[in-house]
This record gives C-alpha cells, sequence and structure tokens, in this order.
C-alpha cells in the first residue's frame, strides 16, 4: 500500500515488520541507524521515521579523493547525534575498545565458521546461519564470546573425533549474495533437504 509493488522484498518485509510492529529487535531501538546504500532503501527510511527515530548516514555517491572525508564526517554527525539524544559521551578511547571487542567476537565466530571446511562438516549450513543470527543479538558481547569459543572447541572435537553433522560425500556448496538470515535461511534449508552440505556463507 505504501511502496511500490516493484520495489525489492527484503524492503517492503522490513517496513512490513516496522508497520506491523512485529520485530522485536525493532520494537527495542530508540533509533535506527541506516545508510542510503540504494534509492528503495531511501524512501523506505524516509516512510519509517514516521514511526521510529532514523538517523541517515548518507553514503559518498562517487569514489574520489573527497569521499572518504565526507563519509568521516556523516560518522561525526552520527556521534553528535547519539551524545545529544542519549546523554553519552563518545571517545576515541571508547571507539577503539569497542572495535576490539567486535573484532574479538567476529574471529570467535569465524572460528566456529571455519569447522565447516573440515569433510565431513561437524555443522549443518541451518546451524551456521541460526549461530551467526542469534549470536549477533547477545547485549553482553563477553558472553557470546565465551559461547562461540566453547562451541567451537566442542564441535571442534567432535569433527576430530569423525562426527560429521553432513555426508563425506554431500556437494559442499558455497551460498553468496543477500545475507541470510533467520526468517530468509529457505534456500540453505532446501539445499541441505536436496543433499547439498552448505559449508560457506
Amino acid at each position: 500500500e505504501m511502496l511500490p509493488r516493484a520495489i525489492c522484498p527484503l524492503i517492503k518485509s522490513s517496513f512490513g515488520f516496522a508497520l506491523k510492529d512485529s520485530c522485536p529487535y525493532l520494537s527495542a531501538a530508540d533509533v535506527v541507524v541506516a545508510d542510503t546504500t540504494c534509492d528503495g532503501k531511501k524512501k523506505m527510511y524516509e516512510l519509517l521515521a514516521a514511526y521510529k527515530p532514523v538517523f541517515l548516514l548518507q553514503l559518498p555517491q562517487v569514489q574520489n579523493d573527497d569521499a572518504l572525508a565526507y563519509w568521516r564526517h556523516q560518522f561525526e554527525l552520527l556521534i553528535a547525534y547519539l551524545e545529544k539524544e542519549f546523554d553519552v559521551s563518545i571517545t576515541e578511547q571508547k571507539l577503539r575498545d569497542a572495535i576490539k571487542l567486535m573484532n574479538r567476537e567476529r574471529l570467535a565466530l569465524k572460528a566456529v565458521m571455519d569447522l565447516a571446511q573440515r569433510k565431513p562438516s561437524p555443522v549443518t549450513g541451518v546451524e551456521l546461519v541460526e549461530i551467526a543470527f542469534k549470536t549477533s543479538f547477545f547485549p553482553d558481547k563477553e558472553v557470546g564470546i565465551a559461547m562461540l569459543e566453547d562451541l567451537a572447541e566442542e564441535m571442534g572435537r567432535l569433527a576430530d573425533e569423525g562426527q560429521g553433522a553432513t555426508s563425506p560425500e554431500a556437494p559442499r556448496i558455497l551460498l553468496t549474495g543477500v545475507p541470510v538470515g533467520l526468517g530468509s535461511h529457505k534456500v540453505v534449508r532446501l539445499i541441505e533437504e536436496c543433499g547439498g552440505s552448505v559449508v560457506c556463507l
């Protein structure tokens, strides 16, 4: 009713979640920080602003010497907005600490994802999707990191013992394209129901 019929399904479903208030993450959010990756999203965020505060990062539209400075300025504007709206102080040291924490989380997740390189894989593609999606929402990152590290160790031990979640003869599939998350993981499930083994997202 509100978006063009031909607009991409990702945008329509995202906006639908907002209108129906059916996404707990969006409901719990105080602000949506978004970027202008395409015209469809720009329109969606314009409409979404009527329901939820939106801060829009304007991507540089050309790649030239000024683009990096322009993009950096967008983040400076975001910092000023967040400091004002939430009465917080965002310092360079806090940003560096947050980057280190997030890098540790990514490395812990990578250790789990890398287990799928084993043949047979000790983890299914659907499990990879679930692990990546669910761990991204841990409010306490240290708890999430510890859980991922424990999971990688346990699954690695099972793989060392020759236990696999998939058949060693299964075709090994790398799935690429739009990021797959819960709710859009049907392709992974279909591949695996047909005997494939999704080993890389």
